[in-house]
């Protein structure tokens, strides 16, 4: 898979106006921390995933020559296969190894470029701890940063502005961290899965209060199965003292 090319990026940097304008017009739209971001050097932008509508807001407030990565393990339809071709989105087949796309995001990286992913995979309903650990991979791999950014008020955001709401939303860039390191090849899984769970523990800390809560409640609704499955101790066959078995 070839590296995206200039005019993607010129072709997004004249759209951004257009862009920022329909922003203002149908959101509240508020952003914070951009003295975060990194004027130079490869630095990955990962961010929360609760709506379509994120990678919109972070093309249209995050410098134009960023990379974006995006789902590619189901047919897009008209227009948004026509967006993702145009803009030059990498797009990975999620749940398997896609060798393509993984070259790609290290190519782009390692040419000092910056790329904006999301760490969580999908716009499903999840735990906080449900992260996947490729932002961190890409980081260890190619020295880059990861600069973590929490997007508040984007769930439901469609029904919103079908209701002709214009729903507040936030975007926090919160400072860079890393590169992420590992000393010990048998420990990488293990140091890989702790960054990408203090990258999300970071988002959280980060976004409004509505937005956390349906994290926690996911989280306890989890525990709740759990909970459900284990057999009551009342129903536990009692131990028959003539049965010699091992």
């Amino acid at each position: 898979m070839a590296i995206i090319m200039q005019p993607q990026h010129r072709l997004r940097q004249r759209l951004r106006p257009l862009g920022r304008l329909l922003q203002a017009l149908l959101t509240r739209t508020t952003v914070t921390g951009l003295e975060h971001v990194p004027q130079s050097g490869a630095a990955i932008y990962a961010a929360n995933h609760a709506s379509t509508y994120d990678p919109i807001v972070l093309m249209m407030n995050l410098p134009p020559e960023v990379y974006a990565v995006g789902p590619g393990d189901f047919r897009l339809l008209f227009p948004a296969n026509l967006v993702v071709e145009k803009l030059g989105v990498i797009r990975i087949q999620r749940g398997e190894a896609d060798r393509d796309s993984l070259k790609a995001m290290l190519e782009v990286l390692k040419a000092g470029h910056q790329l904006a992913l999301f760490p969580e995979g999908g716009t499903w309903e999840k735990r906080l701890d449900d992260v996947k650990p490729g932002a961190a991979y890409l980081s260890l791999m190619t020295g880059a940063v990861i600069v973590p950014i929490a997007i508040g008020g984007s769930y439901q955001v469609w029904r919103e502005l079908l209701r002709l709401r214009r729903p507040r939303i936030t975007l926090h860039i919160l400072p860079p961290l890393g590169p992420i390191t590992s000393t010990d090849r048998k420990r990488r899984a293990e140091d890989l899965r702790a960054a990408s769970l203090d990258l999300m523990q970071r988002i959280y800390d980060h976004l409004p209060p509505e937005e956390q809560a349906r994290y926690d409640r996911h989280a306890r609704a989890q525990f709740s199965a759990y909970l459900e499955a284990d057999p009551p101790w009342q129903d536990v066959p009692a131990a028959d003292p003539n049965n010699q078995a091992l």
